[in-house]
């Protein structure tokens, strides 16, 4: 079986870069190799397979910014409330390794979300879903136009959905907004700009 991760421009639905290979190799390895495609005009959209802290630190150093949606097992404190709802925390690798502890702490958002999926059978299932970014200022882009952003990243997927194979695995990474900021629809927009907002705390 083959293991395809691609990058994705949300509004065009152009695809931008691939990596592919073994399945034995995990997503995150073919991720990385994207990295180069990846420049401050960007927001990275992914899902919570992406939420890694040294992927995430990647991402940060191309300036591009990130918006994904963080797997069930992080539990982030809430360290510093936002007028919108939404709060900034840090996170740091679960893993702890003798040359470096347990490494660099990325400064982030969480926005926390109430989704409600209608099945085809009618039966609807409601969780909570939170998503990280490295959007810091909520005046320049408040939680509401980054959920709608989010969005985005299944239609990319939809529109690729051809590539879907029984013998292909199958991941998006897409990117959402050019010219260094993003409207509340994702697309092209004044007022955010990747890597601007900045925050700091005890």
């Amino acid at each position: 079986m083959v293991r395809l991760v691609a990058l994705v421009e949300c509004g065009t639905r152009a695809l931008l870069d691939a990596a592919f290979g073994s399945d034995r190799i995990g997503e995150l390895s073919y991720a990385h190799r994207l990295l180069a495609s990846l420049d401050a005009s960007m927001l990275l959209l992914a899902d919570a397979y992406y939420d890694a802290v040294d992927f995430l630190n990647a991402v940060s150093e191309t300036g591009a910014a990130f918006l994904l949606r963080s797997t069930r097992k992080r539990f982030p404190t809430n360290r510093h409330a936002l007028p919108d709802g939404s709060y900034l925390t840090f996170i740091r690798s679960q893993h702890y390794r003798a040359d470096r502890g347990y490494g660099r702490r990325l400064v982030v958002r969480i926005i926390e979300a109430w989704l409600t999926v209608s099945l085809e059978d009618g039966t609807q299932r409601t969780e909570l879903w939170r998503l990280i970014t490295s959007l810091l200022d909520a005046d320049l882009c408040s939680a509401q136009e980054l959920i709608e952003i989010y969005h985005r990243l299944w239609e990319a997927e939809s529109a690729h959905w051809w590539c879907g194979s029984s013998e292909l695995g199958l991941s998006w990474l897409s990117s959402a907004g050019t010219g260094g900021g993003w409207g509340a629809a994702g697309e092209a927009g004044p007022g955010v700009v990747a890597g601007r907002a900045r925050a700091s705390f005890a």
